[in-house]
Order: C-alpha cells, then structure tokens, then sequence
C-alpha cells in the first residue's frame, strides 16, 4: 500500500473511532468513576461560584477552563463538559502529529498519530470528565513549541499544564531540559544566556514556588491531604507501570527482545547485578497499601491485587517488569540525552502513594511520539492492540463493568 493511501486509512480510523466514542459518551447519561468530582466542582464555577469542593485535590486549572467554556450553555450540561474533554484530546492529536512529523517525518508521523490517538489508557478520557486530555494537550503543545524554538509560547504552554495538574511541574523541567540541551548539542549558547531566554519557565516555576505553601495548606487540598502526603516517597507507580509497560507496547517490545537475544547484547544493556538489586527493591517496597487501590471496579486495581497476593504472585510479576527495563533500554528517543527522559519520568511517580496508570499519562504519551518507529510491522500490530484495548476499555466504562 502507497503511503498517501496509508495516511488516509489511518486518519480515517482515528476520525471513526473518535466519532464512535463521542456519540456513544454523549449519548450516556451516566457519570463515571471521577466524573463524579469534576463535574459538579465545573458547575459551581460555572454558575459564578469559586468555592473547592473538599474531593477535588487537583490544582483546579481544568475546571476553571471546562466551566469557562460551558457557560454559553444554558444549564452548564454535562456533554458540553465532556465535548470540552474531546475537543482538547482531538487537539493533542494534531499536536501529537506535528512534533511526530518533525522527529520522525510524514509517514511515521501519521503512525504515531494513530498510535496516540488510540492509546488505550488515554482515549477514554478524551471523552469524560477529567482532567488528562487538556493536560496532555498543554505540555505536547509546549513541547512543540521548544522544538519550534518559540520558548515564551512553550512556557506559557507548560505553566497552564501544571495549573491543570501540578505534577506537570516535572514536565515543564523535562521541555526545559531538553531545549537547553538540544541547544547545547549544537554549540549554541550558554546556560545563563539560555535561561534569559526562556525567562517565562523561570518565571512560571518562581511563580509557582510561590504559590506552594498556599497551595499545600488550601480548602482542594486539605481533604485528600492523607490519601495524597506531601512528601511521600516511592517505587511502587514506577514498577506497576514497567509492569503494564510489557503489554501496553508487545509486539514492540518483544521484537526489541527477540533482537537483543540474537545480537547477544541484552548484558551489556541490563546487567544480572542490576537486574537483581532492581528485584531485591521490588520485593522489598512493592506493595498495596492505599485505600483507593482497594476498590475492585477499577481495573489497575485488578491487577495490582493479583500482582500482590502472594509471595510468589509478586515475584513472578518481575517478569513483564524485567522485560520491560530490558525493552526501553534499547529504545531510541530522538531526542539527545534521552535518558533524562527516563529520569524525569520515574521522579515524576515517586510522590505518589496510590498506584494509578494516569499518572503516567503524560511520559507515555511523550514516550508514543520520541521514540523512534521499529519495523513497520511491530509499529502496525502496536497500533492493532492499541484498537483492540480502547475499544475493550470504552465499552467497559459504557456499560460499567469496569473502569482501566
């Protein structure tokens, strides 16, 4: 098949899916899973009201938006809040395209496109009421534009995405990190001169410093203070996620595998005394203690009890974690000095006490457009599953038989 076909195959299976999820979302009256918080705090501010509800522990830069956005309807209606949640998803995938198209070219652009659009943990959420479609939109959109060399436009970017969700404070780092050493990989400029240029970063993170105390001892954050400790540290969002990482891209990764075991070269990417000082931590914090992990509809919450219900449940568990190290060590990432993206990633999930897939959000979807395309074949079957789960997902939120 030509590569013009392909393309419109493939944006034609995005517009299909989406139309299919927005008619089938906004036709259900049902809230689901957080729906339940975000909305009626959307409402209050929506009929002029800024008082938090005591449920929400977000920043509250999404309800502010969502509730700006509705009020031209009479009523605040809930498909006008979740059409918000669409429009912001269908606008990420635009972004998601132009930054693929500029790293990887057009054809791998329009796959990763696809990929991203059909990513399972996310595209659910394009279409309810929460808080990660405008979230990702704002930190792919500020990334872009540190590729497009336009850092005040990608600050201001980055500064309302952790206004949506405060733990994309790490993100604005990591697209501050990378302009600075992209930059430096080609001789140009130094740090100080940098940092003048992208004052609008230093300025959003000064400001927000500022705005922490506040923050910490504030009415939406005060409620869920003991389900979310400041200061918690811990591994257990790092290796459930390396746990689910296996799955989410197979065919990916166990070409990635099957090729290291032929090149014999999977030791010098992940050695044994690595691999077993990684399981002695595994084994010795892993565990599921936070409350809200204990409802079984959920199912994350599914797989990290049976991950956790016994001994040897735990260990075999490593697998799909070892594997997985094993798979993002042979990735490459166009981007220089791609391991800081891995650093940054794995910062990201150690303040937080409840496992929850979401909080990966953002590093898997910067994940989908930096890596660079295997064959096409494992890239295609990794699309194939993407489908196959959404569509899977989406119908066990519908019918409420789960939610991922």
């Amino acid at each position: 098949m030509d590569s013009g076909m392909a393309g419109k195959l493939l944006i034609f299976t995005i517009v299909l899916m989406l139309g299919a999820g927005l008619y089938a979302f906004i036709a259900d009256p049902a809230l689901h899973a957080d729906e339940k918080y975000h909305f009626p705090q959307i409402q209050i501010f929506c009929n002029g009201n800024l008082q938090m509800l005591p449920t929400i522990a977000t920043l509250p830069g999404y309800h502010l938006v969502s509730a700006a956005i509705i009020s031209v309807f009479d009523g605040c209606p809930q498909q006008a809040a979740r059409a918000v949640s669409f429009f912001a998803g269908a606008a990420s995938i635009i972004v998601a395209f132009l930054i693929a198209r500029k790293l990887h070219g057009e054809r791998e652009g329009l796959l990763k496109m696809a990929q991203f659009a059909a990513f399972p943990l996310l595209f659910p959420l394009f279409f309810l009421i929460y808080t990660d479609a405008l979230s990702v939109l704002f930190m792919l959109t500020s990334f872009y534009f540190m590729l497009e060399r336009k850092p005040s436009l990608s600050g201001i970017a980055a500064i309302l995405g952790v206004l949506v969700r405060q733990g994309n404070i790490f993100w604005l780092i990591f697209i501050l990190l990378y302009g600075y050493l992209n930059e430096k990989s080609e001789g140009k400029k130094s740090l100080a001169r940098y940092a003048g240029e992208k004052w609008v970063f230093i300025a959003g993170i000064a400001m927000l410093a500022l705005l922490a105390p506040l923050i910490v001892s504030s009415q939406f954050a005060a409620s869920e203070r003991e389900m979310h400790p400041l200061g918690y540290a811990g591994l257990g969002n790092i290796f459930f996620l390396l746990a689910i990482f296996f799955f989410l891209f197979l065919p990916a990764n166990i070409r990635s595998i099957l090729e290291a075991i032929n090149n014999h070269d999977y030791c010098k990417k992940i050695t044994l005394a690595l691999l077993l000082a990684i399981f002695a931590a595994y084994m010795l914090t892993f565990s599921n203690t936070h409350p809200y992990n204990h409802n079984m509809f959920f199912l994350h919450n599914q797989i990290l009890a049976a991950m956790t219900s016994s001994a040897l449940a735990k260990a075999l568990a490593f697998l799909p974690i070892a594997l997985s190290l094993l798979a993002i060590s042979r990735a490459r990432l166009s981007i220089p000095n791609g391991k800081w993206f891995y650093v940054i990633a794995a910062l990201s999930l150690i303040p937080a006490w409840m496992i929850e897939q979401r909080y990966a959000i953002v590093p898997l979807a910067f994940f989908i457009v930096l890596r660079k395309p295997e064959s096409e074949r494992s890239e295609l079957l990794t699309l194939a599953l993407f489908i196959s789960a959404s569509i899977i997902a989406t119908a066990g939120i519908i019918g409420e038989k789960f939610f991922p």
